[in-house]
């Protein structure tokens, strides 16, 4: 069992697998024990019987997670790490064929179902430690998750993920939070672990943020997830000072409140980027004696947001609204007289 990563072990497997479907539980059955008591820097490699075996292999682990996912909160099993991670890398890349589509959403259900059981239920696995506290405890888990090794292919697939959770519209507010900050979490993991998904990542971040037609409720969690990321990966995140210029550039058409948020957000990178700080400073100069009422508003709110003391974001907004409200008023009747 401990040495299924080998290619004669995968190819054993997928020779045995049986063609009835109670038969092929119980085989996917004995693969879960398998993944899940093989050494850790094995099971990634184990993950490979998912791949070779195709669709018939998938369907079959499918069906064994749909219910043990359903019976885990009667029976008290222990749903570990390596089972989210097997759900991802079935809702990835199983080739279903003309039930794609289906298995997609099935595994997509199994992931979130997992999220949603009770910390008691959820296994950081063997040699990791998970914390006692309830937020503690699901971070671990999906830090376990994520941390596997051989997984980082599969970066694009949790962000995705990651995107989903983050502007979920679960109807229950527990579980849209849950899921919510799953997403940060995912997001600070993904951005301090996985080198390549940096870029993709913020991309998909800034696109949220700052993108036409994006809802107000899907902007402030992906500022929550970017302002995490600037709290926990500051050093890592002010490499991408070039990108992050470029972005900022759609200030302008931001709602106010959106632009405060993010220039509030990036101020603490200033300490590791002269450029990106000189930059945006410019920026909020140019809107600030910009011919547009509206133009001048939103720069002076960005540039409080740069160089004024925080109090509260919304006590903050009304004073500013206020204040350039006052002044487009004074250079209106200024032009006039």
């Amino acid at each position: 069992a401990q040495r299924l990563a080998t290619v004669g072990g995968c190819s054993s497997m997928i020779s045995k697998f049986p063609n009835d479907k109670e038969s092929q539980l119980q085989w996917a059955k004995a693969l879960r024990v398998i993944l899940v008591r093989a050494p850790r820097v094995e099971i990634a490699d184990g993950l490979c019987v998912l791949e070779v075996g195709g669709a018939t292999v998938a369907r079959a682990m499918l069906d064994m997670y749909s219910g043990f996912i359903g019976l885990a909160q009667e029976s008290n099993s222990l749903v570990t790490a390596t089972d989210l991670a097997v759900l991802i890398s079935l809702y990835r890349d199983s080739g279903f064929g003309v039930d794609e589509s289906h298995a997609h959403a099935k595994s997509l259900r199994l992931i979130v179902a997992t999220l949603m059981l009770p910390d008691r239920l959820l296994s950081c696995d063997t040699n990791s430690g998970c914390s006692s506290s309830s937020k503690g405890r699901l971070q671990g888990f999906l830090s376990r998750a994520v941390g596997i090794p051989g997984l980082e292919p599969r970066s694009s697939t949790w962000i995705r993920l990651a995107t989903e959770w983050l502007c979920s519209p679960a109807r229950k507010l527990s579980e849209r939070k849950r899921l919510q900050f799953c997403a940060k979490g995912l997001f600070v993991e993904l951005f301090a672990g996985c080198e390549s998904a940096r870029g993709e990542l913020l991309r998909v971040l800034m696109g949220t943020i700052l993108g036409e037609g994006q809802s107000y409720p899907s902007r402030f969690a992906a500022l929550d997830a970017l302002e995490h990321i600037v709290t926990h990966e500051r050093i890592l995140l002010a490499r991408f000072a070039p990108k992050l210029e470029v972005w900022l550039e759609y200030l302008a058409n931001s709602p106010r409140t959106v632009a405060f948020r993010l220039v509030h957000v990036v101020v603490p990178l200033f300490q590791h980027s002269q450029r990106l700080r000189d930059s945006l400073f410019m920026k909020v100069r140019k809107l600030s004696s910009s011919r547009s009422n509206n133009q001048k508003m939103l720069g002076a709110i960005c540039m409080s947001a740069m160089f004024g003391k925080m109090g509260t974001m919304e006590a903050e907004l009304s004073i500013l609204e206020a204040t350039g409200a006052a002044l487009v008023l004074l250079d209106t009747e200024g032009q006039a007289s």
